[in-house]
């Protein structure tokens, strides 16, 4: 894709005046990498595990609620304090 040059001479030079190089590094090291992966699965392993002990210790009810809610856990006791987060109402 080729980009027209959006900055002005005089941002230019006012950069290179403070010693700063205009350039963006889209590079990411391996613990980068990692991190970001661990940052994206943690919520997942998060929601793995509620069900599970929500499911020991609740059982058939816990199916119940997490239907009703539409597998959004809370979503009722969330509805309640701001009403537009309601799961009955359609998202736009």
């Amino acid at each position: 894709m080729d980009h027209p040059h959006i900055s002005s001479p005089e941002d230019d030079a006012r950069l290179e005046a403070l010693g700063v190089k205009s350039d963006f590094d889209r590079s990411m090291s391996m613990l980068e990498n990692f991190a970001l992966g661990f940052a994206y699965l943690s919520p997942v392993v998060s929601v793995y595990t509620l069900f599970d002990s929500s499911l020991q210790t609740g059982g058939s009810p816990m199916i119940y609620s997490f239907s009703r809610d539409r597998m959004i856990p809370g979503a009722k006791a969330l509805s309640r304090i701001s009403p537009s987060l309601s799961p009955d109402k359609p998202s736009t």
